[in-house]
């Protein structure tokens, strides 16, 4: 017979909002959450003053235990960990690394959450690579943790499709989502021996990087469709910008220009309020939103008003 939910004690790794629809799923579902790992407060803003995860302010709010730890592989922070009694761990977007000593530590193990379809896009930045790439399809993966970067055996996936007008926040929260929805019956099999893992195709992984801002410099000499995924793909972080002349400006919005283009890579169009910008390929871009340095963000009408003086500029140089 299967075991109910709320006989075996989970401990929960998470910290960024993709996490939160996830643990609030085995909250609701009546598993027993003994603790929630997350990472410490870090500072954040202009005042760079602390602030706490997002995990642990929905994990107070439910009343559960919250431990914060600047390293895993300290031996009391280890035996911390070990006298929870946890039967299982559930890891969602965590964001440090667990030593095996940990790992080994729940009889059911460390169940992993990734946004790729695993082996494709291991590493820090999957959802980010899935729309900079123009992929049609992505997924969630559930993974058996080990000391190699997504690369422990595939308990199973859910595939989620990628549509024309998806950005990374709109992605982000449909794999969330979709995860959280999933994971009661995955976990009920998978601690009743119902389902088994796979090891992974190594030949067949790939990988994404840590992102800096500088992945969000524009290089107009590429196609408009490549600019417009990356706007799109870094909405969040690192953001997507240019220069005119000295100055930075952020590009928030933007899409293709409908008609064949026959300006320069990064020459500027500015006419009836609306804003055209040469690329690759004889293609150009409109912008929609954007934010001039030291200021708001605003709509490409306003920018055209205030900034006229940018038209037959070029960006980029």
């Amino acid at each position: 017979m299967p075991r109910k939910p709320n006989d075996l004690k989970i401990i929960f790794f998470g910290s960024s909002d993709f996490a939160v629809p996830i643990l609030n799923s085995l909250i609701q579902n009546n598993w027993d959450v003994v603790s929630v790992i997350t990472r410490p407060d870090r500072p954040k803003g202009r005042k760079q003053e602390l602030s706490p995860t997002i995990v642990k302010l929905f994990a107070q709010s439910k009343k559960i235990t919250v431990l914060e730890f600047k390293t895993l592989k300290e031996k009391a922070v280890q035996k911390t960990i070990k006298d929870l009694g946890a039967d299982i761990a559930v890891v969602a977007s965590y964001g440090m690394i667990i030593p095996s000593d940990i790992l080994r530590i729940c009889r059911k193990g460390f169940i992993n959450i990734h946004p790729s379809m695993l082996p494709k896009y291991r590493g820090p930045s999957p959802i980010q690579f899935t729309v900079l790439n123009g992929e049609i399809k992505t997924g969630v993966s559930f993974m058996e943790m080990d000391q190699q970067l997504d690369h422990g055996a595939i308990i199973k996936q859910f595939p989620v499709k990628v549509t024309d007008d998806d950005d990374y926040k709109s992605l982000h929260d449909r794999l969330s989502d979709e995860a959280a929805s999933q994971i009661n019956d995955l976990l009920l099999a998978w601690c009743n021996n119902e389902i088994h893992s796979k090891k992974q195709d190594d030949h067949e992984a790939t990988f994404t990087k840590i992102l800096t801002k500088e992945d969000g410099k524009i290089v107009w000499k590429r196609p408009a469709e490549s600019i417009v995924r990356q706007i799109k793909a870094f909405r969040v972080w690192p953001g997507t910008w240019t220069t005119i002349g000295s100055n930075r400006l952020k590009i928030i919005d933007a899409v293709v220009s409908e008609e064949r283009s026959r300006l320069s890579p990064g020459f500027i169009k500015i006419k009836n309020g609306k804003i055209t910008v040469g690329c690759g390929n004889n293609s150009s871009i409109d912008l929609i939103t954007l934010q001039p340095e030291g200021k708001n963000e605003m709509n490409a009408k306003d920018y055209a008003n205030g900034f006229s003086g940018n038209n037959g500029k070029t960006m980029g140089i």
